[in-house]
């Protein structure tokens, strides 16, 4: 923690950059501290996390979920309250916004509050990056997050129930291909999902050698094999495929994670009920974000919000020289230019 401290004081040399220091856990005696742009930061914010803190009361403080679920204003959400990184200018760049950091001994990154839906699909190489090319990756992240999220869904509900949306040539295609196939879309679907999932989890635990090595021979031997074994048809394996390389654009693994989850949701929606049941659970997915507040933000800001400037500032990165105001979202005392 005094290490990740020193990091940020030296990207950071003000003497408005304050620590305040608490030690949680019965027997762990867990330190932590929060770091702060005195007169930057909102004061209702600062007394919020600075009150949940010291009501952290357990025996230890050993792993990220056993601290942020305690603290966070909707614990059982799928979708990360607060920003992580291990990165140290994306962190002193967030204090510079008006966010409040938090460093937990032990743990090798820090969490940023208050978090909001586009945030995460932000990354410090945006303001580095010409804007015009900043604005073109991030519109790319978002239309990522639509194709992770509704592809699956949106070819098993075409293919099961709306076969008129379909054009002709390709509906042939299909149907060639799944001639000799002996399992119906919907199955072929869900199949391929879990085994895509299956696969990434082996090539995160396994070592980095043989983790890589799992997912090429599941990726190419084991998908071939199926298709050649007319246990899965073409079509589905690359619709699944485009699924899952979209959803490694997203940043933030955190919310990556929660639509995937979102993902076979959906998919299970579109498979009974067809495009009306993926229309509903689009809806409800949206419903959870917009009812998510993060330290008084709402987690959909500014989408929420009828500012058009702040919604395009969100999807586009525009030009420093015209970023005048910090976010009026976080209510900062001091509303200048953090650049």
């Amino acid at each position: 923690m005094n290490i990740n401290l020193a990091l940020v004081r030296r990207k950071i040399k003000n003497a408005e950059l304050k620590s305040l220091n608490f030690t949680i856990g019965r027997q762990s005696n867990t330190k932590v501290a929060v770091v702060y742009l005195n007169g930057i930061a909102n004061p209702n914010t600062l007394e919020k996390i600075k009150s949940r803190i010291s009501n952290i009361d357990i025996d230890g403080a050993l792993s990220s979920e056993s601290f942020e679920e305690r603290i966070a204003d909707f614990p059982f959400s799928s979708f990360p309250q607060f920003i992580t990184t291990e990165r140290c200018d994306k962190f002193s760049s967030n204090l510079l916004e008006g966010r409040i950091g938090i460093f937990v001994d032990g743990l090798p990154f820090g969490y940023l509050a208050p978090a909001t839906f586009a945030q995460f699909f932000k990354t410090p190489e945006d303001n580095s990056n010409k804007f015009i090319i900043a604005s073109a990756i991030t519109l790319l992240r978002y239309f990522s997050l639509v194709i992770t999220l509704l592809l699956p869904g949106f070819f098993v509900a075409v293919a099961t129930f709306h076969h008129e949306m379909i054009p002709t040539k390709l509906m042939l295609s299909i149907i060639s291909s799944k001639q000799f196939v002996p399992f119906s879309t919907a199955a072929e679907a869900l199949g391929m999902l879990l085994a895509f999932e299956l696969l990434q989890e082996a090539g995160l635990r396994l070592p980095n050698s043989v983790g890589q090595t799992v997912s090429i021979i599941g990726a190419l031997i084991v998908g071939q094999s199926a298709v050649e074994a007319k246990v899965a048809s073409p079509v589905i394996v690359i619709v699944i495929a485009i699924a899952g390389v979209s959803g490694y654009t997203i940043p933030d693994q955190a919310i990556a994670a929660s639509l995937r989850a979102w993902r076979f949701i959906l998919t299970v929606l579109a498979l009974v009920f067809g495009m009306f049941g993926l229309s509903v659970g689009l809806s409800l997915f949206i419903y959870r974000l917009c009812c998510i507040e993060s330290f008084g933000v709402a987690y959909m800001t500014p989408f929420s919000s009828s500012n058009m400037k702040s919604i395009v500032k969100a999807v586009i990165r525009p030009p420093l020289s015209l970023s005048k105001r910090r976010d009026p979202a976080l209510k900062t005392p001091n509303e200048r230019n953090q650049f």
